[in-house]
């Protein structure tokens, strides 16, 4: 920024060397001896060889065209410094909104919308350095400019540049007085519909199938519409009231030029004396009218797009602690050694919009090797012990020991052990190798290690059937897959770097009867060679477990096998006997 405004300051004092050039010519070009008078420009025409009102006037043109051809040049230079400067900007405050939310906790993510945090890293960075830093540095220029100008003038002609200055100033400080209050205003409406917008449209598109089935297309594109509609109100406003300034300001400029050809008038000036003058402010005029325009211009722009500024630098603030204490994590990941057992002491948690605590006073053990279940009821707990065990929340009281150490001290290193199965697996729309080495970089993709997961994961004959065979790339979302098809991927992408610990959150609650029971046999032929651990509403998943975790309200009720937990608990009985 330091080194742009030197160059704007540079960029000033050439357009008025530039805008002072041209009533000298003009003088010349009246009055060609004229010129002679002085001692100074007699002795540089004759040391060129210049002594008639010919050569004068060439030699006169070709210097002026020169001077102008340097100036232009460097403004060329200015603009290419400038543009990369401001674009820079776009990669840069891109690249840090995306990893502050990559490395956010994951509670941060539980209370954020997607759309949002979509908007902030693609329409927002871009208003922001579009809208508001390009103009910005757009104003500071022009002001730079006409500083330098009005500066000129006031020495050249103190009085009639006043009145000038005065008729400009006044017409454009009305305008934006009167407008840049509603600019404000509708800007931070827009910033809303920005999030609806991005919001419709991943709802209509996310849940095509079951809208295309209840027949409510309708529903969602009237929704769509009438968010694009005031989008549309608002930015007619905006690109009106931007558009105001230009006529007012070249009806302030045609008066005010007819001011000083009357008040030279008045003066009792010469033609010959009063045609230089008029063209140095009409050539003043010309280069101040855009000047005038483009800050009026930028003005409203900033106005209206001054909201975007609010939720880029608001989550960067409140993420930039969370982001230093992940990347020391990062740094700290070496394996976290995992012999013995999983102590889990006196967990408390209370997410942070509910009134109520997710978890009251957990304690368990879990043995390595073993295979654990938690279930119960919708708001037991289960989830949120996983996601503690996963190192995804931290508790407000309570730890996570193994093998006698804290995994806090080591959360990276702990992670390093777990292999996860979500409920919903996610899917890019990439190769079946790119999605079972899921965020490894192309390069560095081990295929001895995904035939490895694809063989643990019984996925040989899928892959096998497959017209590219690991290569083949399966649809956004794996939409050209079978739901148990994409778990087996999901349990493949879990082994892809040999976890020790499996855990898997709900992963089969929404197969059927016959692809969960493959899946679970997939599963048992994983025990003994890690430790697994299982979240499930549906008590046919977790029938083999060695031990199982029953829990209501947050706390742990009932520990056992399958069988004991059947004989001694009613809640447990009942909970079997739902389908």
């Amino acid at each position: 920024m330091t080194f742009l405004f030197l160059m704007m300051l540079l960029a000033a004092v050439l357009e008025v060397i530039g805008i002072g050039l041209i009533p000298v010519y003009v003088s010349i070009v009246a009055d060609p001896e004229r010129i002679l008078r002085y001692e100074f420009v007699q002795s540089f025409f004759a040391f060129w060889g210049i002594s008639t009102s010919q050569g004068i006037l060439i030699g006169g043109g070709v210097v002026l065209f020169a001077l102008f051809v340097l100036k232009n040049l460097y403004l060329v230079i200015f603009f290419y410094v400038k543009s990369r400067f401001v674009y820079n900007r776009n990669f840069s405050i891109a690249s840090r909104m995306m990893v502050a939310y990559m490395k956010a906790p994951y509670a941060f993510h539980l209370q954020r919308n997607t759309a949002e945090l979509l908007r902030n890293t693609s329409q927002e960075v871009r208003l922001f350095v579009q809208q508001v830093l390009k103009p910005v540095i757009e104003m500071a220029k022009e002001v730079v400019m006409i500083a330098a100008i009005v500066l000129f003038l006031l020495i050249v002609e103190p009085i009639i540049s006043l009145v000038v200055i005065t008729v400009f100033a006044s017409t454009s400080g009305l305008f934006l007085i009167i407008t840049q209050k509603r600019m404000k205003q509708y800007g931070r409406k827009e910033l809303k519909i920005r999030n609806d917008w991005i919001k419709s449209v991943n709802q209509g598109l996310g849940g095509i199938k079951e809208i295309r089935v209840l027949n409510r297309e309708s529903d969602f594109i009237d929704s769509f519409r009438k968010i694009v509609r005031k989008s549309s109100h608002l930015q007619t406003m905006k690109n009106f009231l931007s558009h105001i300034p230009k006529p007012i300001i070249e009806t302030s400029a045609i008066a005010a030029i007819m001011l000083i050809a009357f008040a030279m008038t008045i003066q009792g000036r010469s033609v010959a004396a009063i045609i230089p003058v008029l063209t140095l402010f009409a050539m003043a005029t010309v280069r101040l009218m855009p000047a005038i325009q483009n800050i009026t211009k930028s003005q409203t722009n900033i106005r209206y797009n001054i909201a975007s500024v609010d939720p880029l630098y608001n989550d960067l603030v409140q993420l930039k602690n969370s982001e230093k204490e992940f990347t020391a994590n990062r740094i700290d990941n070496n394996l976290f050694a995992f012999n013995h057992k999983i102590d889990v002491s006196d967990l408390y948690y209370q997410y942070a919009e509910s009134s109520e605590e997710a978890l009251n006073g957990v304690s368990f053990t879990i043995k390595k090797g073993s295979s654990v279940a938690f279930t119960g009821g919708s708001g037991a707990g289960k989830s949120t012990i996983v996601d503690i065990l996963l190192g995804l929340l931290e508790p407000i009281k309570g730890n996570v020991h193994v093998d006698d150490v804290s995994i806090y001290q080591n959360l990276s290193g702990w992670q390093k052990n777990i292999g996860y199965i979500p409920q919903h697996i996610y899917l890019a729309d990439e190769t079946m190798r790119k999605n079972i080495a899921f965020g490894v970089s192309e390069k560095e993709v081990d295929d001895e290690k995904v035939w490895n997961a694809v063989k643990l994961a019984q996925l040989e004959e899928l892959v096998r059937h497959l017209p590219d065979g690991l290569n083949t790339f399966i649809g956004e979302n794996g939409t050209r897959l079978s739901g148990g098809q994409r778990q087996r991927i999901g349990i493949a992408r879990a082994l892809y770097h040999n976890p020790s610990v499996l855990v898997m959150d709900e992963a089969t609650s929404a197969l059927d009867n016959i692809t969960e029971k493959q899946i679970i046999n997939s599963i048992e032929s994983l025990k003994r060679e890690r430790t697994i651990i299982m979240v499930a509403h549906r008590l046919t998943t977790v029938m083999n477990c060695d031990t199982i975790f029953f829990m209501k309200n947050g706390k742990i009720v009932s520990i056992g096998p399958y069988e004991e937990l059947l004989s001694k608990d009613q809640g447990f009985r009942e909970l079997a006997q739902l389908p």
